[in-house]
């Protein structure tokens, strides 16, 4: 059980998208009726048939999200409970949980550079958390490579004494690239261990191609290709 701990398991990620589709119904639900009312009324359409239009009005504009996708998921997950399993998963993981807390005025041993992680990629960049590829562009945004970490807006700035986010990039900037594999890896077999199991399709090495032996319509010319356009001369019946 102890092995298992932190990790989504199917259940727990289906209540998460059932909760995830009634939050989100609810309001387009509200949004149509309250839209589609004026012209109900005067157009004498039934509720049913201005509730179906309305729909399909709000799939197509984007009331509805169509991808089921978090961030609205992610509001379920508490780093905090995440951390641990990262940790045991990689024991050299920088922990970086010395920083004080602003309302308790005592250290935050829970406040870890990895829940400071999972916290900027789930709610500050509300990035979806399955695949490998949304967790290297956190990884990227530390390095300096992709978007920009406002220090304002990066976990533990309002909570913490000091803000961490200079010393959680420079720590995340001294991993090597193989370290930093193993981070996401270890973030995927988390949040999704059916994905963690199947090869990234991003660092696979292309397949050869097949090499064509038939030969080609056009040659270069080669020395003596010059003769074949001379005239061929007649020959002399003359004797």
């Amino acid at each position: 059980m102890t092995e298992h701990r932190g990790q989504m398991t199917k259940k727990q990620t289906q209540i998460a998208i059932a909760r995830f589709v009634v939050g989100a119904l609810a309001p387009a639900v509200q949004f149509v009726v309250g839209a589609l009312a004026p012209a109900v009324r005067s157009r004498g359409f039934s509720p049913c048939s201005a509730l179906f239009f309305g729909f399909l009005l709000a799939f197509a504009g984007g009331i509805v999200p169509g991808k089921m996708e978090q961030p609205a998921i992610a509001q379920f997950i508490q780093p905090e409970d995440v951390a641990p399993r990262l940790y045991q998963l990689l024991p050299d993981l920088p922990q970086r949980n010395q920083y004080i807390s602003v309302e308790t005025g005592e250290i935050a041993p829970d406040n870890s550079l990895a829940t400071r992680l999972i916290r900027y990629h789930l709610y500050v960049k509300n990035r979806p958390f399955l695949y490998r590829f949304d967790w290297k562009i956190t990884l990227a945004d530390y390095l300096g490579i992709n978007d920009p970490m406002p220090a304002n807006a990066y976990p533990g700035a309002t909570t913490l004494q000091e803000n961490p986010v200079e010393a959680d990039i420079a720590a995340i900037r001294s991993l090597n690239r193989k370290q930093r594999e193993e981070l996401v890896d270890a973030l995927v077999s988390i949040f999704n261990p059916e994905a963690a199991s199947q090869p990234d399709s991003s660092t696979s090495q292309p397949s050869p191609q097949p090499t064509n032996s038939t030969p080609g319509l056009f040659r270069l010319p080669s020395p003596g290709d010059a003769d074949l356009l001379r005239p061929i001369s007649s020959p002399n019946f003359s004797r």
